[in-house]
């Protein structure tokens, strides 16, 4: 990818967040924050929980031992060094940081690490 593709997506996808953050700030009448049905939703996340638990199962102990390095500007919780069990790790930290940040001080549901 050229300097120019990888400036013009990114700035794509910037203006893609920025996009869907002014719709949650300052949503038009009438719209909606779901684009499906919650049973839907819960089918999909229930789904995708499974086949990733039933990997994780499937792991051996020097598969997720291994990892490489990452740009730590890339995320918060990213490290210079991550393990695959660092990535399994990785998206429960990242939701529960935007869970606390969406409500507004309130503890979390569940801890973390």
């Amino acid at each position: 990818m050229t300097d120019q593709a990888s400036t013009d997506l990114r700035e794509e996808v910037r203006a893609r967040y920025a996009e869907a953050a002014r719709a949650v700030m300052d949503p038009k009448p009438g719209s909606s924050a779901s684009c499906c049905d919650s049973s839907a939703a819960d089918a999909c996340c229930g789904t995708g929980s499974a086949a990733l638990e039933q990997r994780l199962r499937a792991e051996t102990s020097a598969q997720l031992r291994s990892g490489m390095r990452y740009p730590q500007r890339w995320d918060p919780f990213f490290k210079d060094f991550m393990t695959l069990a660092d990535l399994y790790h990785y998206p429960t930290q990242h939701f529960d940081f935007h869970q606390r940040q969406l409500t507004l001080g309130q503890p979390a549901s569940r801890a973390t690490s």
